[in-house]
């Protein structure tokens, strides 16, 4: 019910305040979410709002269509599991390539922009000759179980990722993730779950699929916390020592959105989602001059 209130205040707002009636409404997820495409926005046409949740901006755009069918409006949202579920959304909900917005940052050379400020390069290149693997190789592969063990809880296995400490599975010293250890922590932090270890990681045996592409499995969140880890203790400058986990989180966040160019969003399917649009639509969002 509370979600539902918002989502019809964010409609109201929408429908109700004269300025959103000229051009283009984009309603995004976040203010991440919001200042990432504010750079790829034609401003003159084309009005980005944060609905403050993905499930607002779902519930939302329906609302605004039925009150006031003049309005042109769309959203854009992660793609979380759709791809893995062959869900699909409606026209004027677009997804991301990859999992979320930050998996589509890291994805591309944004990610190397933020590691040279960040890490120290001898030190990196030394923990890529040892792991015989490239830093987003190394993300991804300790970050899937995360985001398969995510997928299985949206299916009736109700679990509680909050307040992990992921120090307790990913080695820092290799960054390398322990099953054994996350399925440890994830009981402990839910502890009236009613399965115990092995049927977990039966669960996730039987999830996993060679085929999928990693990108839709794993979370961005988790591919960040585990950089995290290898910035404090393996290869980051000396600053990185000093600052706690969120400092890091949110600079890295910055970094990478500052980074993060239209040559890269031009060549994403999001993109051509909303090109797509503008033509159905007859609108103008995207800057002419990217």
């Amino acid at each position: 019910m509370r979600d539902k209130i918002k989502a019809e205040a964010i409609a109201n707002e929408i429908c109700m305040n004269k300025k959103y009636h000229n051009g283009a409404i984009v309603l995004v997820e976040g203010i991440t979410d919001k200042v990432l495409f504010d750079k790829f926005v034609d401003t003159k046409h084309c009005h980005i709002k944060d609905a403050t949740g993905k499930q607002k901006v779902i519930k939302a755009i329906p609302m605004i269509k039925e009150r006031n069918p003049a309005l042109k409006v769309f959203g854009i949202v992660d793609s979380d599991f759709y791809r893995l579920d062959g869900q699909v959304l409606n026209s004027d909900i677009l997804i991301t390539d990859t999992h979320d917005i930050e998996t589509m940052m890291i994805k591309t050379k944004a990610l190397d922009y933020a590691m040279s400020e960040y890490a120290n390069e001898e030190r990196l290149k030394a923990f890529f000759e040892k792991n015989s693997k490239d830093l987003r190789e190394t993300l991804l592969e300790s970050s899937l179980w995360i985001g398969y063990l995510l997928w299985i809880s949206q299916k009736g296995f109700p679990l509680s990722f909050n307040e992990l400490d992921f120090k307790k599975f990913v080695d820092n010293e290799n960054l390398e993730f322990n099953l054994d250890n996350f399925v440890f922590e994830i009981l402990g932090k839910n502890g009236n779950f009613r399965y115990d270890a092995q049927t977990l990681k039966n669960k996730l045996n039987e999830a996993f699929d060679i085929t999928h592409d990693k990108w839709q499995v794993c979370r961005g969140h988790d591919m960040i916390k585990i950089l995290i880890l290898g910035l404090q203790y393996i290869f980051g400058i000396c600053d990185c020592k000093k600052l706690n986990q969120q400092q890091l989180h949110d600079i890295i966040e910055s970094k990478l959105i500052e980074a993060y160019n239209s040559s890269d969003f031009v060549k994403t399917e999001l993109y051509d989602s909303i090109k797509r649009w503008e033509t159905e639509n007859d609108q103008i969002t995207l800057n002419p001059n990217l």
